[in-house]
């Protein structure tokens, strides 16, 4: 089981290296963007494979994938390499919002540190929808959301609360789990 483990964390470090390559060397330049918001960027990307919506979570066939970021964004032009990329043939979107008003129109909404003291009403937002809640708040998971970005041992590394993305519609892939810390 460890080995199993190590191979697939392994598998996940690699498609995560491989995106950053992609994303940094795109022609666009990132300065005085950290290597840290460089690989958050790849893991939301990749988050879009190894999470399943329900195809109710889409108007039709040809509906983009909608990834959202509340409050301060902490990517600047680094997302816009994302709206070039395709998710399970769906063109990705990134929309900024202002508030919560369309939070549960989102397939994957970044909640933003700055959004700390807002998230009650964030989660309320999405309550009943299929969007999976990604964070970088200290105790985002356990105020209610889904996967939260932490450091451990100078690495970044991430939470997930299974139950709430089952709660929502989503299922994570046994690779995703497996790769995650404090899974719940």
């Amino acid at each position: 089981m460890m080995l199993l483990k190590k191979i697939f964390a392994s598998k996940i470090a690699a498609i995560t290296l491989a995106a950053i390559f992609c994303v940094t060397t795109s022609g666009v330049a990132y300065a005085g963007l950290s290597k840290e918001h460089q690989l958050k960027v790849a893991y939301l990307y990749h988050f879009t494979k190894f999470v399943k919506w329900p195809t109710t979570a889409f108007s039709d066939n040809n509906a983009n994938f909608q990834l959202c970021i509340i409050g301060d964004d902490p990517f600047g032009k680094l997302l816009s390499v994302l709206s070039k990329k395709k998710v399970k043939k769906r063109r990705i979107t990134i929309r900024r919002l202002d508030d919560v008003k369309s939070v549960a129109d989102c397939h994957i909404l970044f909640v933003s540190r700055s959004e700390a003291s807002n998230l009650q009403s964030i989660f309320t937002g999405v309550i009943g929808s299929p969007v999976l809640t990604v964070g970088e708040i200290d105790s985002f998971v356990q105020h209610g959301g889904m996967v939260n970005f932490t450091t451990r041992e100078q690495k970044l590394r991430f939470e997930i609360s299974q139950e709430r993305a089952e709660d929502a519609g989503l299922k994570i892939s046994a690779t995703m789990l497996q790769v995650g810390i404090n899974v719940q």
